[in-house]
């Protein structure tokens, strides 16, 4: 039997030669899959590209997460204002943020 990853690189390689051997433009590629290949084919490359890019957005912020966990930043996203003036200068303030990003981080 063949593996998941195996079968999605001799996948994109078909996609690649339908590609190389229309020479049509990117944009008409899937117009290309469809009439030489057929419909099911055109949905599974349709769906192949969609969830790639979005497995690599995910890759790619767990990345930027774990760098910003071991250079002591913190993103945007864990900023918040409290009604407490200075607050966000103490260090309770400083270990709950930096609790909230190894939550996100785990919860990646």
């Amino acid at each position: 039997m063949i593996s998941k990853s195996s079968f999605f690189i001799a996948f994109r390689f078909a996609i690649y030669l339908i590609y190389l051997s229309s020479k049509i433009r990117p944009s008409n590629i899937y117009h290309r899959i469809q009439s030489v290949l057929g419909r099911f084919w055109y949905y599974q490359v349709n769906d192949f590209e969609k969830y790639s890019k979005v497995l690599v957005k995910a890759q790619l912020d767990l990345d930027f997460l774990r760098k910003c966990l071991l250079n002591n930043l913190k993103p945007k996203f864990l900023k918040f204002t409290t009604s407490i003036p200075n607050f966000n200068r103490s260090k309770s303030y400083k270990i709950s943020q930096r609790k909230a990003l190894i939550y996100e981080i785990n919860s990646k």
